[in-house]
């Protein structure tokens, strides 16, 4: 296993532009990991930090970004590399014609995010497309799990119950279908997201959760805090439940604005929205 410790700025590698110099580990792909499995016990892991809020100091990251990401397909399944970019998936199935994974069209992160958060879009989330997973406990064990094992729900995994530290990589179910047609899916998924999302702006995406009985950014809109700011950081006016940086926008900028959308809403609507961005 070749691990190298590089001093890079989380600011710049941030989703949303905010974070501090570090120094953080990596390897060329996830896998590579199970070489030696408790390296990554007493890690704090980070993806491609497109729903992290990093803190002001941060040491011992290891950043599970794969340089040379791990995907291959076969019988209806593709294996995954956990660090690899979503977009890379992507590009991979419209090469390759597998069908089934546009609902991750758009989103910035990495398939070890996805998973470990139950992320997805246009109504279906990851976990309905997994077969099954490898992961590392928190005790440097490599254990398998299917969704049986999990009590995935909306936007969590809850793999942490299960003791799990870091996912490795995963199956996915695809199907085999016209290139064309899985590229056009794809990119009209992108393209709905750039017309409905402040994609022009740095963000951590949606802020809070959503739930069947209420979409954040309507309680947000009806609270008035689209267009409030804190600093350089503000609800957009194009969709209130993302929070963008206007430029120079800080940590507490953005955790001003959290703690003011939950309290307004509260008090008006009696409902308290759950952060859908990890706070590290």
């Amino acid at each position: 296993m070749a691990i190298t410790r590089t001093e890079i700025n989380l600011k710049e590698f941030s989703h949303i532009k905010i974070g501090p110099e570090s120094w953080v580990w990596s390897v060329d792909n996830s896998l590579e990991i199970l070489d030696n499995p408790t390296f990554v016990v007493n890690k704090v892991i980070l993806g491609n930090c497109s729903k992290l809020l990093l803190p002001n100091k941060l040491e011992e990251a290891f950043l599970n970004v794969d340089h040379e990401p791990v995907i291959e397909h076969s019988e209806g399944l593709v294996h995954v590399s956990s660090g690899t970019r979503l977009s890379d998936l992507l590009q991979y199935a419209m090469e390759e014609g597998l069908g089934g994974l546009d609902f991750m069209a758009g989103i910035p992160g990495t398939l070890g995010g996805l998973v470990w958060m139950n992320g997805g879009a246009f109504g279906r989330h990851v976990w309905n497309q997994i077969y099954q997973i490898r992961a590392i406990t928190s005790t440097g064990e490599v254990i398998w799990l299917k969704p049986g094992d999990v009590d995935a729900e909306y936007r969590n995994s809850h793999l942490d119950k299960l003791g799990v530290k870091f996912v490795v990589d995963a199956f996915l179910y695809y199907k085999l279908q016209d290139k064309q047609d899985v590229r056009s899916q794809i990119l009209s998924n992108i393209e709905y997201r750039k017309r409905r999302h402040p994609v022009e702006y740095p963000s951590l995406g949606s802020t809070f959760k959503n739930s069947k009985e209420y979409k954040a950014w309507e309680l947000l809109t009806e609270v008035g805090l689209a267009g409030y700011r804190i600093g350089d950081a503000m609800f957009s006016t194009k969709h209130a439940n993302f929070i963008i940086n206007l430029g120079s926008a800080t940590r507490e900028d953005v955790l001003g604005l959290i703690k003011l959308g939950q309290a307004r809403v509260y008090n008006r609507f009696g409902i308290w929205l759950e952060p859908e961005i990890v706070i590290l």
